[in-house]
């Protein structure tokens, strides 16, 4: 995670197309790289687009 680290999110603003793979249904990678301004090139939601139920609290 990115989230408030600085040295992480200089490293991921230099990837020069970087691509999401999302656990969370909330998006929270999502959420998290837009806050930042982190673009990137590809989204891939893996409970919305290949429907693969990932582990959380909620689940509990």
């Amino acid at each position: 995670m990115v989230n408030k680290i600085p040295r992480q999110s200089m490293i991921i603003k230099k990837i020069e197309r970087l691509i999401i793979v999302d656990g969370c249904h909330s998006k929270c990678a999502k959420k998290i790289l837009d806050s930042l301004g982190i673009k990137y090139a590809g989204y891939l939601n893996l409970e919305y687009v290949l429907k693969i139920k990932t582990w959380t609290f909620h689940n509990i």
